[in-house]
């Protein structure tokens, strides 16, 4: 946190209700002298829309010269002064109840409040929220005590923890440089006015007393106290997850304007109607629903007929397979025995044909022989003869009778014929 030395307001110190302009307090002058960084309109516009502040509600503009954060708005001009790290550190707008009733009580403007004071605010009603009990200004004050800054920052004001409830886990910004980013910010409205000081004040001697606490805020601090048992509560995860979400606290004040109302009522209308179309949506949806379980249930019957009369169309065709083969089985059966019979048919006419073929060859080569004998009998019989004829010749004292077939070829004939006798007249 942003700060110089810290003094703690007591009672005496802070006698001054103060907060008008004829009743400044001596650090008025001070602070008037601060200048805002911001010198362009659709910057802010720019910035506002980011942090959801909406353009057809607020319309925000620079500070011109002479207007420092202190300064009371343009009369007529319903402006307030807002520091863009308000903006940072959670504050939405319309204001929360509590941060109006926080500001009324110790009569601060909303940029008196340094940007983590913003923060301990938001986070309490974060942490109110998710354990389910309303945020109250008296609670708040339990918890917290308003201290007054000293030197330079004389007329901020931060939040310190009285009792703890969120963890010291030094996590807190330091937002430098927060004071030179001011803008005012101007309900269009006069239906919304600002529930909280738009004029800065100092807060009043009994301000600072302890809160008085109801049956209601001594329930919610019971809850925050069993909540702070269960867990160290860290405000900065808190935030953190809220901006995420797109949740930080901004609630419209309990006499919402007339536009407000409108809008809510047209709303309304548009929700009745979106319910009635989702009412209609649904039952057409149940219809088709009824309707796709029927169609389903007829198109699984078609298909198990489909399926089934499959099955038998694929018995029949196996059964028909079979018997074809079967067929087939039998018939080359038959043709195999055909064939045996018809090869030893073929078989038995060979051998017949090579018998009688052989007995041919045989009895030819009996006829030759036959042929042959007669034909090399003669000439043997003429050869003899002319040897013993060129035997007388040639040995005149041989006896012709000495002269035998057998003397004459020394008991050799042709190769394959047995020796023949001589003719008898030879």
């Amino acid at each position: 946190m942003a700060s110089s030395s810290i003094v703690i307001v007591t009672s005496a110190a802070s006698s001054d209700a103060g907060g008008g302009p004829d009743d400044l307090p001596c650090w008025a002058e001070e602070v008037e002298k601060l200048k805002s960084d911001h010198n362009c309109e659709e910057t802010l516009l720019s910035m506002c829309h980011n942090y959801g502040i909406r353009e057809e509600d607020y319309k925000p503009f620079c500070a011109q010269d002479g207007w420092g954060p202190c300064a009371p708005p343009p009369e007529g001009s319903n402006a307030l002064c807002v520091f863009e790290c308000m903006l940072q550190a959670g504050v939405r707008f319309p204001l929360h109840e509590l941060y109006n009733k926080v500001l009324r009580h110790f009569n601060l403007a909303p940029s008196q409040l340094t940007p983590n004071s913003w923060r301990y605010l938001a986070g309490f009603v974060l942490l109110c929220d998710g354990v389910g009990v309303r945020p109250m200004s008296a609670v708040f004050r339990y918890y917290f005590k308003l201290c007054s800054h000293g030197g330079k920052l004389q007329g901020w004001y931060h939040f310190v923890q009285n009792r703890r409830l969120f963890k010291s886990d030094g996590r807190l910004p330091f937002n430098d440089g927060w004071k030179k980013r001011f803008f005012f910010l101007e309900s269009r409205s006069a239906d919304m006015p600002w529930r909280c000081p738009k004029k800065w004040g100092t807060p009043n001697t009994g301000a600072y007393g302890d809160p008085m606490l109801t049956e209601a805020a001594r329930t919610a601090i019971n809850k925050l106290e069993a909540e702070k048992e269960k867990r160290d509560i860290s405000l900065m995860e808190i935030i953190y997850k809220s901006q995420y979400q797109d949740s930080l606290p901004v609630l419209p004040t309990p006499q919402a304007p007339a536009s407000l109302r409108a809008e809510k009522a047209e709303q309304a209308t548009k929700v009745a109607q979106l319910t009635a179309r989702v009412r209609q949506l649904t039952e057409k949806l149940q219809a088709a629903k009824v309707e796709h379980t029927a169609m389903v249930g007829r198109l699984t019957e078609e298909r198990e007929a489909a399926e089934a009369k499959h099955v038998a169309k694929a018995r029949q065709l196996v059964e028909e397979l079979q018997a074809e083969k079967a067929k087939h089985a039998a018939k080359v059966l038959q043709l195999g025995k055909e064939l045996q019979a018809e090869r030893a048919e073929r078989a038995a006419e060979v051998k017949a044909v090579r018998a009688e073929c052989q007995l041919k060859v045989i009895n030819a080569e009996h006829t030759s022989s036959t042929v042959v004998g007669e034909m090399l009998s003669g000439r043997y019989a003429d050869g003899l003869r002319d040897m013993r004829d060129l035997v007388i010749i040639l040995y005149p004292g041989v006896d012709p009778a000495q002269l035998t077939p057998w003397a004459l070829t020394d008991g050799s004939g042709p190769p394959g014929f047995p020796p023949r006798q001589a003719p008898a007249d030879q």
